[in-house]
């Protein structure tokens, strides 16, 4: 009887804030560096350099999976940290406001967020529809693409 009543026992809540100012206090063991999000810089990891330190660090105080992403955010640079949440925003947006982020997914995110692109370069795109009839124009530095979309048919 007591073995089954103990798949109900709940552990203890995770205290976040105390873990991040004792790992900020504490950086001897398992240092993370601020990730930035520049890879040209030499004082700036790489991705997954990064993500292994924090996931070290993690394993060492006992973080729980569920807290990882937010550890991770905690050393990122303002920059890098706005886009993620910028991703975020869309996710929850999309799968609803009680989405979390998942290690794993986290992990994915980061690693195909493209932080080689800079930021500020844009391309100039012209989208052009001819009249009454179902093809775009698309144009990208001088070139044009002819499409074809097919009007939806309507079913009886």
């Amino acid at each position: 009887m007591i073995a089954t009543l103990s798949i109900f026992r709940t552990s203890p809540p995770f205290d976040l804030s105390s873990t991040l100012a004792l790992w900020d206090t504490t950086g001897t063991g398992h240092p993370v560096l601020k990730f930035r999000g520049k890879p040209k810089r030499r004082d700036d990891p790489t991705v997954e350099a990064w993500l292994k330190s924090v996931k070290e660090g993690c394993i060492a105080r006992r973080v729980p999976k569920s807290y990882r992403p937010d550890i991770a955010k905690h050393f990122m640079s303002k920059k890098a940290r706005s886009r993620v949440l910028d991703v975020e925003k869309v996710m929850r947006a999309v799968r609803g406001e009680s989405w979390k982020w998942r290690w794993k997914d986290f992990k994915a995110a980061v690693r195909n967020m493209g932080w080689n692109i800079a930021d500020t370069e844009t391309r100039v795109v012209s989208v052009e529809r001819q009249p009454s009839s179902g093809f775009w124009r698309l144009g990208r530095n001088g070139q044009v693409h002819t499409s074809h979309i097919s009007p939806p048919t309507a079913s009886k």
